[in-house]
């Protein structure tokens, strides 16, 4: 696959991901903090998804430092793969809030109790298709 780089086509840069990891890692425990102070606990996912960005970048960091190692490599990516279906989760759930604050069931198509599921299944089946 490469020489002095590994299992990557680049150089990757240890800098960056020092400055994302940091950056995840503020974001991760400023959401805690809110959804533990407010008990909007339906944003957990959240948190969760921000915590394993923040520890996908820290082992980016470390395969970075010795990109033959395959452990970290596997690490990063599953890190920083995974959060994002977190994070539409999220997006679906409080889509789901917010209809039923504004009292205005009928105005969504889905029932709100069912958004987050059927739209979570959809995205799996999107995924599930697009890969080779």
């Amino acid at each position: 696959m490469a020489g002095d780089n590994g299992m990557y086509l680049y150089k990757p840069s240890r800098t960056g991901a020092i400055i994302v990891t940091g950056l995840f890692g503020i974001s991760a425990t400023y959401h805690l903090f809110q959804m533990i102070r407010t008990k909007t606990w339906f944003y957990s996912s959240l948190t969760v998804g921000a915590i394993m960005m923040t520890a996908g970048y820290a082992f980016r960091y470390v395969s970075a430092q010795s990109p033959a190692d395959l452990g970290p490599y596997i690490a990063q990516s599953l890190f920083i793969i995974l959060p994002p279906s977190l994070y539409a989760a999220t997006i679906y759930m409080t889509y789901g809030r917010l209809v039923l604050f504004i009292n205005a069931p009928e105005a969504s198509v889905i029932r709100p109790t069912r958004v987050t599921k059927v739209f979570q299944s959809c995205q799996q089946s999107v995924r599930v298709s697009r890969t080779d």
